[in-house]
């Protein structure tokens, strides 16, 4: 796409931003939030609808495509920081949401992020708080930087409501133990606030130790104990016998930071686990379960106590603990293989998000069992066979699909579904059959009833049939009459493929010559090639092809194939006796 075109692309979306039609203007703005840095012209416009929309889905839009195109620093000074100060909590809150990170491009977010810890609404000043807490230290020494002044003339300078007392609380933790005094003494403020920035500023300090930070943990304030716990992850594992002690703590905030920070560490200490078990088994609140159940997922543990106590939580009430159970123990792998079966069983769940959940941990699962093992198979074939949910069964046959499990009940039951109302279904029963061995005791009737699926409705089941019955090879003669009438189908696609698969099963055909001849002109350059290794298969068969073989000799992908298709039916000829031109 030229410049040009980019741009009245990009100008045509913006254009959409005004439309009347609300989803007009939501895939205008997802489309400029996919163009990243190029669609900053429309970065104005997108700031007034984080104003004046009212939708929620196109609010979260709005927020998106702000982060991914970049805010530069004037545009954040004149547009964004107004709005961190505007009378309404909502604005306040959208504004705060564009923000993706604190940058060493722009002092004057830092400073407006650092008055956001004043605001009266939690989720403001939570949000403020943790961009702070998740800043890189060479990025916050970068912004307290000043030419030709002292830090502390540049700081009185700030505008910055409650501000100066902050940013000194900061510079104070960036610049070395010297100043470990002040920084400690801003622990001994009345203002919570300040103690709060304390607690965040001190995790970028180098007097950050156990000693000194177990002892601030009994402040009364709980926003103060659920900051310095999340600063105790920079301690590293030595942290994990303070952390463990937080997750007592008289605030729910202080216990789920503790407990997150706790698979963040991955600690997988005999001790940990014991403990997040028992919160996940018993604890009566569910964001201290949920939090639980997604540490475990990413410690791993492989005891059979954390499997079970997963598969347990995967009856939990909450319908979040749920799908996070799921995950984890598709996580853990081999070591959860019990829980294939009681996964299996959420497949058929009422809700989306809990079945998907469950059929992606299967997935990781199904690579640990044995084809050999009917019960898993059966648990399978009873949900395809239920008729029940269109999405539960596909899972279903995916699973079946995945284990390798071919007995005479599966493929029995494979062969009855090339003829399901549901064309996925159709789809993956006749792959399934296709990646039989083609010496099993069911050969004909399945080479068969893959014949049968070659007068699909749907084109991809035919496709897939002809593909299944290439894979069959001499043991699908059956299907040479079935797929010769294919060479003559409208599509292009279909008439290649029979002609690879009739090549497969009677190498001496001479029937699917032309079929492959057309597709050495096809735009497909991987078609091109395997058309050229199906005429060399051909050998004798396929001297016809020889002028139009040579003109793709410069086809760079398809040279090689070319090459030796030409060099195997030259010799071939010569053997026989037949005429060759070189």
């Amino acid at each position: 796409m030229t410049i040009h075109e980019h741009t009245n692309t990009i100008h045509n979306w913006v254009r959409l931003l005004n439309s009347s039609d609300k989803s007009d203007r939501l895939q205008a703005t997802i489309a400029l939030g996919n163009w990243g840095s190029e669609a900053r012209g429309a970065i104005h416009l997108l700031i007034d609808r984080l104003v004046d929309e009212q939708d929620p889905t196109l609010i979260e839009a709005t927020t998106y495509s702000i982060r991914e195109i970049g805010l530069e620093a004037k545009i954040i000074s004149d547009r964004l920081l107004p709005l961190f100060v505007d009378h309404s909590a909502m604005i306040r809150r959208r504004a705060l949401e564009c923000v993706q990170s604190i940058n060493s491009e722009s002092q004057t977010l830092f400073i407006g992020i650092i008055g956001l810890m004043y605001d009266p609404e939690q989720f403001i000043y939570k949000r403020a708080a943790d961009l702070l807490l998740s800043a890189d230290l060479d990025v916050i020494r970068s912004l307290l930087r000043v030419e030709n002044r002292t830090l502390h003339e540049w700081i009185n300078t700030q505008p910055s409501r409650h501000g100066n007392r902050l940013l000194s609380i900061i510079a104070f933790a960036c610049y070395g133990p010297h100043e470990t005094s002040q920084l400690l003494e801003a622990f001994k403020d009345p203002d919570p606030i300040v103690r709060r920035i304390a607690a965040i500023a001190i995790t970028w300090s180098s007097c950050l130790s156990l000693d000194i930070i177990q002892d601030l943990l009994k402040d009364d304030d709980t926003e103060v104990r659920r900051l310095l716990t999340c600063g105790l992850g920079r301690l590293g594992s030595d942290a994990v016998p303070t952390i463990l002690r937080m997750i007592n703590d008289q605030a729910l905030d202080v216990r789920y930071e503790a407990i997150w920070l706790l698979g963040d560490l991955r600690s997988n200490t005999q001790l940990s686990i014991s403990i997040l078990i028992e919160l996940l088994r018993n604890d009566p609140e569910p964001r201290i379960r949920y939090a639980s159940v997604v540490a475990l997922g990413k410690i791993r543990a492989c005891d059979q106590e954390c499997v079970l106590a997963l598969i347990h939580a995967l009856q939990d009430n909450d319908r979040d603990i749920q799908k996070e159970a799921a995950n984890s123990l598709g996580e853990i792998g081999e070591s959860a293989k019990s829980a294939i079966i009681p996964l299996i069983e959420r497949l058929n769940h009422a809700d989306d998000d809990i079945r998907n959940s469950s059929h992606l941990a299967l997935q990781q699962l199904y690579s640990f069992v044995s084809p050999e093992d009917g019960a898993i198979a059966d648990r399978l074939l009873a949900i395809l066979m239920s008729g029940k949910g269109d999405l539960s069964r596909r899972y279903a046959i995916d699973g079946l699909l995945s284990i390798e499990c071919y007995s005479k009940k599966v493929i029995d039951t494979l062969i009855d579904f090339v003829n399901d109302s549901d064309s996925y279904i159709r789809n993956r029963s006749v792959r399934a059959l296709g990646d039989l061995s083609p010496f099993s005791l069911s050969g004909d009737v399945v080479v068969r009833s893959l014949i049968a699926a070659l007068k699909d409705s749907d084109y991809s089941v035919r496709l897939t049939a002809i593909k299944s019955l290439q894979k069959q090879e001499t043991n699908a003669t059956l299907s040479i009459p079935a797929l010769s009438k294919v060479l003559h189908d409208e599509n292009q696609i279909l008439r290649f493929h029979a002609a690879l698969a009739l090549t497969a099963i009677a190498p001496a055909n001479p029937i699917p010559v032309q079929a492959l001849i057309e597709t050495l002109a096809c735009p497909n350059p991987d078609n091109r090639r395997l058309a050229a290794e199906a005429l060399g298969k051909l050998g004798a068969s396929a001297v016809q092809s020889i002028p139009h073989l040579l003109r793709c000799l410069s086809d760079p992908i398809a040279h090689d194939a070319v090459a030796h298709a030409l060099e195997v039916i030259k010799n071939e000829c010569i053997r026989k006796g037949c005429d060759w031109q070189d």
